[in-house]
């Protein structure tokens, strides 16, 4: 399968290599479900037993199925929470990436995300947050950003003091409102 063949290959010549993983839901895709279970398991055995890595970095980017699918993203938040177990089994550690404040998100979507987010710090993953910015050569790259909104702030902010939230979300957000601003939509 291309997976192993491209671990074998970055470890090959270097002893304890940092491995970097980008296993999108496609690279399982027309395999049985045993076969992609065991082969998440073995991604994570292989980081274990022949990378320098304790820490794996999951993007799940939201915990809506509907978001996902608007901005182009090919798996779903149990996807994610499938891998993050895995991970936390094999004793290594998980961080997982969310992004706030997508264009047109709803109050449920919020709240789904919100929800997950809760979910993957109870089994021990730790969330790394971003505010929406519009990048280029992403789906949604002309659309503006949204504000976060005060029940995902605070919802956000109580994770925030026991350590389970990190990142440079806040000021990502003051960027976003200078981007806002720019394009006069406040």
């Amino acid at each position: 399968m291309r997976v192993f063949a491209a671990l074998r290959q970055a470890a090959s010549g270097t002893p304890h290599p940092e491995v970097t993983v980008l296993l999108w839901k496609r690279d399982w895709e027309g395999e049985s479900p045993g076969f992609a279970a065991r082969g998440r398991f073995a991604v994570a055995v292989f980081v274990r037993r022949h990378a320098a890595n304790r820490r794996l970095v999951l993007g799940a980017q939201s915990g809506s199925p509907a978001v996902l699918e608007r901005i182009g993203r090919r798996h779903a938040p149990e996807d994610v929470e499938r891998a993050a177990r895995t991970i936390l089994a094999e004793g290594l550690a998980v961080d997982v990436d969310f992004i706030l404040g997508f264009p047109e998100e709803t109050d449920e979507e919020r709240a789904e995300t919100v929800r997950f987010m809760r979910a993957l710090s109870a089994l021990g993953a730790r969330l790394h947050l971003h505010a929406f910015l519009p990048l280029a050569g992403t789906p949604l790259y002309r659309r503006p950003p949204s504000a976060i909104d005060a029940k995902t702030r605070r919802a956000v902010e109580s994770m925030t003091g026991p350590g389970l939230v990190f990142g440079e979300w806040r000021k990502q957000e003051r960027l976003a409102a200078e981007v806002r601003a720019f394009l006069g939509i406040g």
